[in-house]
């Protein structure tokens, strides 16, 4: 696109803090609505947002935390059930915004 004279500066990466709205699957449609109030808070407040779809668990949350970090991630958004000793591994390096907890929806507000 920018080989074309198109300016794609409101579409790069880098520019604002990062939020990663992690889902464990985007089939769910209960996640659209999220996600999309999400996106528009975190525009509103001066962040740039990415929708990540991951199964997290202790076996692959290594891989998904450098992948963030190199992401230059500043906070994540987790529709994902955790254990607490799991949230502390990404917590030593992100913000941790929001998560669901294990076993239990997410309580509104």
């Amino acid at each position: 696109m920018r080989d074309c004279g198109l300016d794609t500066s409101a579409f790069e990466i880098g520019k604002r803090p990062l939020i990663v709205f992690n889902v464990p699957t985007l089939k769910n449609i209960f996640y659209s609505p999220v996600i999309s109030a999400s996106r528009s808070a975190a525009e509103r407040l001066g962040y740039d947002f990415l929708v990540s779809e991951n199964t997290l668990d202790g076996e692959n949350l290594e891989i998904f935390r450098e992948h963030m970090k190199e992401l230059g991630a500043r906070g994540l958004i987790l529709a994902n059930p955790l254990k607490e000793s799991e949230l502390a591994i990404l917590s030593s390096d992100f913000y941790e915004v929001s998560r669901q907890k294990t076993g239990k929806a997410c309580p509104a507000g």
